[in-house]
């Protein structure tokens, strides 16, 4: 399946740029270099969300652990997609749009779409795990 490029109702594109060059990877509203694409589509029965791989053009990638959703009383969207399935870049560029039912405003939330982002090592994560468990054996013990 190919990415939507216009659909009647609000949704949400993080668009990712893993390797940094606005020469490579696919276009998305007049915006260059971009790999991957979270799409959420914000419609109020349905709400989807998928993650889109730039391979010449567009694709669903399939299987893809990825989510969004809406926070709880506030106007705020969480995305998650696992560094596997963006192959796992230690740094990337990414921006966010926004379409609000071709009614104004539809744009980059913020205007620049070059936000950066940090992907933790597995080993870092793992280091953490451990010592939020040793901190939690350690409190245990202080207090017995």
């Amino acid at each position: 399946a190919t990415m939507p490029d216009d659909t009647p109702w609000d949704y949400t594109e993080v668009l990712i740029n893993t390797d940094k060059d606005t020469g490579t990877g696919g276009a998305r509203h007049g915006k260059n270099g971009f790999e991957y694409a979270i799409y959420y589509d914000l419609h109020p029965t349905t709400p989807d969300v998928k993650l889109y791989e730039y391979n010449g053009s567009w694709s669903e990638v399939s299987g893809a652990d990825v989510d969004a959703k809406r926070v709880a009383s506030t106007d705020f969207v969480e995305f998650h997609v696992v560094a596997a399935d963006i192959g796992f870049p230690s740094t990337f560029q990414w921006g966010i749009y926004y379409d609000n039912d071709n009614d104004p405003p539809d744009d980059w939330c913020p205007d620049d779409g070059d936000q950066h982002g940090f992907t933790p090592e597995p080993a870092t994560m793992t280091l953490f795990g451990l010592g939020l468990v040793g901190l939690g054996a350690w409190r245990r013990r202080t207090r017995a």
